[in-house]
This record gives structure tokens, C-alpha cells and sequence, in this order.
């Protein structure tokens, strides 16, 4: 019962592409923006939201980071923008309030460490041997100091 249930909306779409076809209905006129070679995300009309910007020129806002620095990822929370740094010497998340124009907030990004202390880790692998560190990635362990 199913098999001609789809066997019969099978027959009834391919008539509605050979009518249509027939028809000419992919031969539609385009939009006369569109026709004229107007980008049609740009040729929406605007919206009026009520919101107005400031007047008067924007005040650029300059940011230090580190030289070989990149941005990484940008999130936006109504005022509030954070700047994700990825950097040689570490990671940083910049909060920039843009109302105000100013960084509000520099957190710099530290990993965590499985000691606190070198030396630690050091005596603990050479007492425990070197197969002791096992989630440890090679060369990123603590057998890997100094």
C-alpha cells in the first residue's frame, strides 16, 4: 500500500515539472534591480529601528597587542566586544567597551600546570620513571624540563 502511495506522488511531481516546464515558468523576469545588475542583498529597502548613532566623527580605538598577535575570535555582547589574541607568548582576551571608546579589561590566558614548581615534577618523574606522566603529550610533559 505504501510502494503506490509513493509510486503516485512520484507521477503527480514529475507532471508538475513537465507542466511547469511547459508553461515556462523557470523563464520568469527577474526583479528590475536585479536585471539592472544591483546586488539583491544590498537593494532591500532599510529598516527604521528608531536607533540613531551619534553624530559627529568616530573616534578610531587602537589596541596593543603583542607583534606576531592575532585576533582569533570577536564576541559581541550589546556594548561590550572581546577580542580573542592568539600570540606567541599567550593567549589574551581583550573587552573593549565600545560605548565609551576604552579596553576595560585585559585577562591574560595561562595553562594550567600540573605542579607548581619545575623542580617537582622533575624529582616526581625521576622517582615514579618516565612512563609516570602518561596524559602528558611527547616533549610537552613534565619530563621534558630543563
Amino acid at each position: 500500500m505504501l510502494v503506490y502511495g509513493l509510486g503516485a506522488a512520484i507521477l503527480v511531481m514529475t507532471a508538475l515539472l513537465i507542466l511547469g516546464l511547459a508553461l515556462g515558468w523557470h523563464k520568469q523576469k527577474p526583479d528590475a534591480a536585479v536585471a539592472a545588475g544591483a546586488n539583491p542583498v544590498v537593494a532591500v529597502p532599510p529598516v527604521d529601528t528608531g536607533a540613531t548613532a551619534p553624530a559627529g566623527p568616530v573616534t578610531p580605538l587602537d589596541v596593543t597587542v603583542g607583534r606576531d598577535a592575532a585576533v582569533y575570535t570577536i564576541a559581541g555582547d550589546g556594548r561590550l566586544i572581546a577580542l580573542h589574541v592568539r600570540s606567541p607568548d599567550g593567549d589574551e582576551v581583550i573587552v573593549v567597551d565600545t560605548v565609551a571608546n576604552r579596553v576595560i579589561s585585559r585577562i591574560r590566558l595561562k595553562p594550567k600546570m600540573a605542579f607548581p614548581r619545575p623542580e617537582a615534577a622533575r624529582s616526581l618523574g625521576l622517582i615514579c620513571g618516565p612512563g609516570f606522566f602518561i596524559d602528558a603529550p611527547p616533549g610537552r610533559g613534565p619530563s621534558s624540563i630543563g
